[in-house]
C-alpha cells in the first residue's frame, strides 16, 4: 500500500515517458483523495473546474474527498509498458462507503484506461486535463458516459470531464472510460500565429 494517508501523496516513478497533451512525464504523483497528478502533486480535497483546468496536468478517476486512512488501499503495479494505480474500497471522508477503480497509463499510443468497480459516492469529478500550461480555463463539462463508444481522444481538446452531485450522480460504476493522452496536441489559438497567413481570426 502507498502511504497517501487521508490528504498525502505519493510520487513515483515510471516505466516509461508517458505524454499528456504534448507535455512528457518519468514520474507520476499519487494523491489520495482519488487521482494522479504529473509534474507536481496536488492534496486538493475538494473537486472543482478551476482546480481541473488551472492545476498540474490530472489524470481524476472520482477526484473527491477520498479518506484512504479510513479504509481501502491505495496500491500500484508495472510492467514495462503499463503502470497502473489502484484504489480499493476507499471510502469518503469521514469513513462513508467505498469505492473501487483503477488508472492505467500504457506504453502504446499513451492510452489511458480508468476502469470502475462498485462505486459508493455520489459526487466528484472525474476527467483528463492537460493542466494550467495546456487548457484555456473555458473547457465545459460532458457527459462521460456518452463517448464510452470509442477511445476519448485530447487531440484539440485539452481537458474531458465530469462533475458529478447530488443532482446528477456519478454513473460510472462498473464501467471503463478509455482515454488517448495524445502527443500530437493541436490547439488552434497557439503557434504558428507568427502572421497574417497562419493566425487564427478572432471573431
Amino acid at each position: 500500500p502507498l502511504p497517501v494517508g487521508e490528504r498525502g501523496s505519493f510520487e513515483l516513478p515510471q516505466p516509461f515517458v508517458f505524454e499528456l497533451c504534448g507535455q512528457r512525464f518519468t514520474t507520476i504523483n499519487v494523491n489520495a483523495n482519488g487521482n494522479v497528478t504529473l509534474g507536481r502533486p496536488d492534496s486538493s480535497l475538494f473537486a472543482t473546474i478551476p482546480g481541473m483546468l488551472s492545476g498540474p496536468p490530472r489524470i481524476a478517476a472520482l477526484w473527491d474527498d477520498l479518506n484512504p486512512a479510513a479504509g481501502g488501499m491505495v496500491t500500484y503495479a508495472q510492467t514495462p509498458n503499463t503502470f497502473k494505480v489502484i484504489y480499493s474500497k476507499v471510502p469518503e471522508f469521514p469513513a462513508i462507503g467505498e469505492n473501487s477503480f483503477e488508472i492505467e497509463l500504457r506504453r502504446e499510443a499513451n492510452a489511458i484506461d480508468v476502469r470502475y468497480g462498485a462505486m459508493g459516492s455520489i459526487d466528484g469529478l472525474a476527467g483528463v486535463s492537460g493542466g494550467s500550461l495546456i487548457t484555456s480555463s473555458f473547457e465545459t463539462p460532458v457527459d462521460l458516459s456518452a463517448l464510452l463508444s470509442t477511445r476519448i481522444n485530447l487531440h484539440g481538446q485539452p481537458a474531458i470531464f465530469e462533475l458529478f452531485g447530488p443532482g446528477h450522480p456519478n454513473d460510472l460504476a462498473g464501467k471503463t472510460v478509455p482515454y488517448t493522452g495524445t502527443t500530437a496536441y493541436s490547439d488552434k489559438w497557439a503557434e504558428p500565429n507568427n502572421n497574417l497567413a497562419q493566425g487564427t481570426p478572432v471573431l
